[in-house]
């Protein structure tokens, strides 16, 4: 992720947590209406904490972004000095079962191993 990806990651992420809460809507009535005073959205602080972490990932295809991982390092975690805490893990709907999440995630944990993060 770089820079530029702040508005298609922020698009994607509001794509998704629109559908997250359609489900808890139909499904969750109470969690709902709890996911829905908290208002998450992206801004750019927020982005920029991920894109500066170095271990949150997009997923593009032909120049679009279609999926994301962010993730950040936890110092000290369950007897582990250091370990990754993922946070999102975003695809388009309409690229799903595709391996988008799984080439994702392959990305995030050779990451981790070529940075010793358990």
């Amino acid at each position: 992720m770089d820079k530029k990806d702040y508005e298609p990651y922020k698009r994607l992420f509001e794509e998704r947590y629109a559908e997250y809460l359609e489900f808890l809507r139909l499904n969750k009535p109470q969690q709902y209406q709890k996911e829905k005073e908290e208002k998450r959205r992206v801004t750019r602080s927020r982005f920029d904490f991920y894109l500066k972490t170095g271990s949150s990932f997009e997923a593009e295809e032909k120049g679009e972004v279609i999926g994301y991982v962010a993730s950040q390092t936890v110092s000290y975690m369950h007897g582990f000095d250091s370990v990754l805490w993922i946070e999102y893990v975003v695809v388009k709907s309409e690229h799903r079962r595709r391996g988008v999440g799984t080439a994702l995630l392959r990305k995030l944990t050779t990451y981790a191993e070529h940075n010793n993060i358990n």
